[in-house]
């Protein structure tokens, strides 16, 4: 089963990180106001990015990890992983729908696609 670290956007532009096993459920709480405290009073929350790992362990880790860089630099992890997310889409030709094959497909080939984006990320900053 596969862990993810997700980050919201609350009503009032803060972010929200948080780590799950079923995503939908996850945000449904959050908006149900029974999700967490800090977005409790910060509804509706809008879902930005999810990164998959493959235990909890790791997930709460990674969690931990983002939760210390500053605002900006999640911003730039936020756009980075927005863009990595819709390169995936054009290869396979959908949308992403955290479907296993579609985790394991990213998963295989994470190293190759994130190279290929940052070349074309930089290229667009020249």
């Amino acid at each position: 089963m596969s862990w993810f670290v997700y980050v919201l956007e609350c009503s009032d532009s803060t972010l929200y990180t948080g780590t799950t096993n079923d995503i939908n459920r996850r945000v449904q709480q959050h908006n149900d106001k029974v999700g967490a405290k800090y977005t409790m009073y910060r509804t509706p929350v809008k879902l930005l990015v999810t990164w998959s790992y493959p235990d909890r362990s790791i997930a709460c880790s990674e969690e931990y990890k983002f939760k210390c860089l500053s605002r900006d630099k999640k911003l730039i992890e936020i756009e980075n992983k927005m863009l990595i997310d819709e390169h995936v889409r054009s290869i396979t030709n959908g949308t992403i729908t955290n479907s296993p094959e579609e985790l394991q497909f990213y998963d295989n080939n994470k190293e190759e696609i994130e190279k290929e984006l940052l070349l074309i990320f930089n290229k667009e900053q020249k």
